[in-house]
């Protein structure tokens, strides 16, 4: 039976780090066990040792394995002792409250084994169930509380009260599910397609888009088309977002006119992406003529800069 437990455990833990990129830690642990109705067993101490892998992708965060070991415990109606052994696996579910607190529920099976065997106490299964709290310090290492419950097919009973020492030893790989640039612990909007542009948080932003002019002129040069063609696309896939073109000239010229100049650049860009199909009333013509430069206006390098269109989207 024993071997059987073991050669289980071993697997799933394989098979869970072979489909999985994971983090990795381990720990140490100091517990009270007070045995409510094993035969003749009195309260103990057990020392154990725990190794746990994050998980992804399941309703749980961790699969847990570990040993307990409490020696020298004395029968209580005779001289006889004894060592008990127990061998686990157990998933584990977290849900941090903070970045470093966390609420942790557990539960498992596992096999306990006594080196003498005595008042009907013997080698078998149990399963247990156990709630804790983890307390992260600098992200180098936790402290975790938790009170855990076993009992055996004879129906035996342990309450175990722990304090445990965690040391991560294995950084999970940064992963980016939706390709969008953003990894997923930061990622937001997980489901964004690949190619489209985001912010931050991996939501999507519209297409940038700044159109620069000739002096004096609306038109704008052919190597926008592409640029352009994208802000249609971007548009006509999110149809509840509005479009703001946003017209500047440089101070060459008098503010009214250079105001109408504006409205005109601005302009061009809008009868380009109707063209293309975007619906007129989610396109926002905004003229500022000379007001709102992004750069000097006495030298030439700035002034070029100042003649353009920019954009900004809203829903």
């Amino acid at each position: 039976m024993k071997r059987i437990l073991f050669l289980l455990l071993i697997t799933l833990v394989v098979l869970f780090a072979r489909q999985e990129e994971f983090k990795s830690e381990v720990s140490f642990y100091t517990s009270g066990v007070k045995s409510e109705t094993n035969l003749d067993i009195g309260e103990q101490l057990s020392n154990e040792l725990r190794f746990g892998l994050y998980v992804e992708d399941n309703f749980f965060n961790m699969l847990e394995f570990g040993f307990k070991k409490s020696s020298n415990i004395s029968y209580s109606n005779s001289t006889e002792k004894t060592d008990i052994n127990r061998l686990f696996l157990s998933i584990v579910k977290e849900r941090y409250l903070t970045k470093d607190i966390a609420l942790y529920g557990s539960a498992g099976i596992g096999h306990e084994e006594y080196t003498n065997s005595k008042f009907l106490n013997q080698d078998i299964a149990f399963v247990q169930y156990g709630i804790g709290t983890k307390l992260w310090i600098k992200r180098r290492f936790a402290i975790r509380i938790e009170v855990t419950h076993n009992a055996n097919l004879f129906g035996d009973n342990n309450l175990l009260y722990s304090l445990g020492f965690v040391v991560p030893i294995q950084r999970k790989t940064p992963r980016d599910d939706d390709r969008d640039g953003v990894l997923n612990v930061n990622d937001r909007c997980p489901n964004t397609r690949p190619g489209k542009f985001v912010d931050k948080r991996g939501c999507l932003e519209g297409v940038p888009l700044n159109v620069n002019f000739s002096f004096d002129r609306s038109n704008y040069s052919e190597k926008y088309d592409p640029t352009i063609e994208d802000v249609a696309v971007y548009m006509k896939e999110n149809e509840k977002y509005e479009i703001n073109l946003d017209g500047h000239t440089d101070s060459k010229g008098s503010s009214r006119y250079n105001l109408a100049l504006s409205v005109k650049r601005a302009f061009s860009i809008a009868r380009e992406l109707m063209k293309q199909g975007v619906v007129k009333d989610n396109i926002k013509i905004n003229p500022y003529g000379e007001t709102n430069p992004k750069a000097t206006n006495k030298t030439k390098r700035g002034r070029s800069k100042n003649r353009r269109v920019d954009t900004k989207y809203e829903r």
